[in-house]
């Protein structure tokens, strides 16, 4: 009888226990893999169905991921948002100690823009956190990035977490600007960059969280080329101006 693999891991202060088929999906969470022994907060199991329905789904996958990689961290997200906790698509940084995260549709360039930041303000300034699919659980007085395996082609990131301090939109230009967005206005950005369930009340309280979100973190309209001072205009636009203002 095949032989599947089971290990526990730690997510979003979450412990996890999955079950699968491939022996490299441990070693693609061996990061963040936990003591068999410690009681688990969700199980997850994936089967044959729940790769026939990913492989459905196969364009939308990251190269860097299987997909039985994506079936498990689809799983993992549907269960986490029991828990206020949602998958948000953008590259996670600390900086000074919180949180940044940097928000775009793929091809944008937020990972080039996050890698101009590390140059400018030096790679122990500039700390990844996850540099594709982070998790963020948001609760009444604030909401925290944590890392995960799922980290992006480069496998930046690690098993570490901040308080957000601020939230910035990527668009390329040729001149840089940072502007502060209205609630409003920086809504329709973020729902486009969140991991949205089909189930109608987890989506329900997955906007509702996002909204949340929102009203207490600063969202900036960051416009940048992918010069090194685009840095710049992002560090003293979103990162100085929350530290002056006291909401970093």
């Amino acid at each position: 009888m095949f032989e599947m693999e089971r290990f526990l891991i730690r997510l979003a202060r979450k412990t996890i226990r999955i079950t699968c088929f491939e022996e490299r999906s441990r070693e693609y969470c061996k990061d963040f893999i936990v003591s068999d022994e410690l009681p688990f907060d969700y199980d997850i199991v994936i089967s044959k169905e729940d790769i026939q329905e990913e492989t459905k789904n196969a364009e939308e996958q990251g190269a860097y991921a299987s997909i039985e990689l994506t079936a498990i961290y689809r799983k993992i997200v549907e269960e986490l948002i029991n828990d206020d906790i949602i998958l948000f698509h953008c590259s996670a940084v600390r900086i000074n100690g919180k949180g940044y995260l940097f928000a775009a549709p793929s091809g944008t360039g937020k990972s080039t823009h996050v890698k101009l930041l590390r140059k400018y303000l030096g790679e122990s300034v500039v700390v990844y956190i996850n540099d594709d699919k982070p998790l963020i659980h948001v609760t009444e007085l604030e909401s925290t990035v944590y890392g995960s395996p799922w980290n992006g082609k480069e496998r930046k990131g690690e098993d570490t977490d901040a308080k957000i301090a601020g939230i910035a939109i990527l668009q390329r230009a040729e001149k840089n600007s940072i502007d502060p967005l209205s609630k409003e206005d920086a809504f329709p950005h973020l729902i486009a960059q969140t991991y949205r369930p089909k189930d109608p009340i987890k989506l329900i309280k997955t906007l509702n969280m996002l909204d949340h979100m929102i009203s207490k973190v600063p969202v900036y309209l960051l416009k940048v080329n992918m010069d090194l001072e685009a840095a710049a205009t992002s560090y003293h636009g979103m990162v100085e101006r929350g530290e002056r203002s006291g909401t970093a």
